[in-house]
């Protein structure tokens, strides 16, 4: 294999390092875009926690896509009841989604989402709902290029001391 080529597998605790930089970059993205979003000071050793658990979940995968050894940039899905009474019972959720900068734009997370939905398919989940920044016009083109449409509106408030 070409340093050039990418590939995708499932993702490793042994990944972990190497995806906490892009995880960084997403999430100082996150506040640029949007002061209601804040880094813990303690975050990135709570995802790394949460990253690594994570994979031990059996309804719940990461797929991990790679320029060669270097990893460029990941998706996490997890597998969940829907609201009480609707159906389908059960549905997929995209959780996380993280692409280096230069990875962007080159089909990185489309193929990182194809590898997602068709672990979803096996799962029997016949559709994903996803949380996406709505003052990240990048993610929100991303997201409805590959056909997803508004399902409701998330609200965020915040409360008086």
């Amino acid at each position: 294999m070409r340093d050039s080529e990418l590939h995708i597998r499932s993702a490793l605790a042994a990944d972990a390092d190497g995806l906490l930089p892009i995880w960084q970059e997403t999430v100082e993205t996150m506040t640029r875009l949007d002061s209601r979003y804040r880094i813990a000071a303690n975050g990135a050793e709570r995802w790394r926690a949460s990253f690594v658990a994570g994979l031990s979940d059996p309804d719940r995968h990461t797929a991990l896509i790679l320029r060669g050894d270097k990893p460029i940039g990941y998706m996490v899905g997890t597998v969940q009841a829907n609201a009480p009474g609707l159906l389908p019972e059960m549905i997929g959720v995209i959780v996380e989604l993280s692409v280096d900068s230069h990875g962007q734009g080159g089909g990185v997370g489309t193929q990182l989402f194809a590898t997602l939905s068709d672990w979803f398919k096996t799962r029997g989940v016949s559709h994903i709902e996803l949380r996406v920044p709505s003052r990240n016009p990048i993610a929100q083109a991303f997201w409805r290029a590959l056909g997803a449409t508004s399902l409701y509106d998330q609200l965020w408030i915040k409360l008086r001391d």
